[in-house]
């Protein structure tokens, strides 16, 4: 089996794992260790080592591309982007600026995210937020109400209707 990770580094690492089963065991004992070794060469010999960890390097890039947002990141992103929300409302300050500002903060943490997927995430964020607040606005029982993890922090951050316009 073979098992990748990510060092701290953020470069891939693999190792082999073979794996025995109980009924291989019992075989194994009755073996010399030569015969073990020629064993364990011919299992990797069958196998294209190379071309499995390219697909392996290959699989773990992509996964980096696509960061899981947890609870505490988004909230992280979130009042980063409250310390930042008047200069987001200036129209002569770039946001992509902005929101690199923000990934920047958040690798900090721990979480490494580009600023197009936090700019991405905060947009859906905000889509989601006011399709809420509008559908709290044609209920009429609080039995029927939806409720949401981040329905307070958004709403203060997009009380003002200049932030819900801006891009």
């Amino acid at each position: 089996m073979l098992i990748a990770s990510l060092t701290n580094e953020g470069n891939v690492e693999i190792n082999y794992q073979y794996q025995l089963h109980s009924d291989n065991i019992k075989q194994l004992n009755d073996k010399q260790p030569e015969d073990l070794l020629s064993m364990f060469t011919n299992v990797q010999e069958e196998i294209d080592w190379e071309k499995r960890c390219q697909e392996l390097k290959q699989l773990l890039a992509k996964s980096k591309n696509n960061f899981s947002w947890s609870e505490k990141a988004v909230f992280l992103m979130l009042e980063e982007y409250k310390k930042r929300a008047e200069r987001f409302r200036n129209p002569e300050n770039k946001k992509k600026r902005l929101w690199q500002e923000i990934s920047d903060e958040m690798t900090k943490y721990g979480y490494k995210v580009k600023a197009d997927v936090i700019d991405r995430k905060f947009r859906n964020l905000k889509m989601r937020y006011l399709r809420i607040k509008n559908s709290d606005k044609k209920e009429t029982s609080e039995s029927g109400r939806m409720s949401w993890i981040y329905f307070d922090i958004m709403s203060e951050i997009i009380f003002d209707n200049r932030t819900v316009n801006s891009k």
